[in-house]
């Protein structure tokens, strides 16, 4: 008996699974039910569809996903791809003040990809940013905001703008140091200059920070 169901098993074994399916052809009720019982494991091409669709439907899906998984590859996957709703006109305001609300939350853990993602807007989220660079008890969270404002705070062009910068900014939260490089040249008033000279000769600034000034 035991010799007849060991070939049995192996050969079960054997069999090829089922071709994955394309995630083009999943409703979008049932993409949400995979990850669900996926959850972290979870594809990340189902969140690409759902950017994909860029309908309200498929937005509501995506902001239940972020509920569904926890670790920091599965939430960047589903943070990135509400991101991409910035390209979406009639929702983008929407997935702006979801965002900032994802930032401000009690989920500690979704913090940084919501930042990140709320940066992806860049100037189209302005608003957004600035009240988390201003307001936000997290370093990181404020690094990675500004890093989304570097045009908008060139456009402002004040003291203001140039302290957030320089206070905010941190490589590579923020961006590339060149990014930032380019955004302090434009900041070429007298004040302007003497803040950036202050900025060298403060030890409570990080090194890459001092450096970015000088260069």
């Amino acid at each position: 008996m035991l010799s007849t169901a060991l070939p049995l098993a192996l050969l079960a074994c054997a069999t090829p699974q089922d071709p994955a399916e394309d995630p083009s052809e999943i409703p979008t009720a049932r993409i949400v039910s995979l990850v669900r019982h996926e959850r972290d494991r979870a594809d990340p091409a189902l969140f690409d569809e759902l950017a994909r669709r860029a309908d309200a439907e498929a937005l509501a899906a995506l902001q239940e996903c972020a509920t569904l998984v926890f670790l920091p590859d599965a939430l960047g996957s589903v943070y990135g791809a509400v991101g991409r709703y910035r390209d979406v006109d009639p929702l983008r305001e929407r997935v702006r003040g979801w965002l900032l609300g994802e930032v401000n939350g009690e989920r500690w853990l979704v913090h940084h990809p919501a930042a990140r993602a709320l940066a992806s807007f860049g100037g189209r989220a302005e608003k957004e940013l600035r009240e988390v660079v201003q307001n936000h008890p997290d370093p990181v969270c404020r690094s990675i905001a500004v890093g989304g404002m570097l045009t908008a705070l060139r456009a402002q062009g004040d003291a203001e703008a140039l302290e957030l910068l320089i206070e905010n900014f941190r490589t590579p939260h923020s961006g590339p140091r060149e990014a930032a490089v380019r955004t302090l040249r434009g900041f070429r008033d007298e004040e302007h200059v003497r803040t950036l000279e202050r900025g060298v000769g403060d030890r409570d600034l990080p090194p890459t920070v001092r450096t970015m000034i000088v260069d």
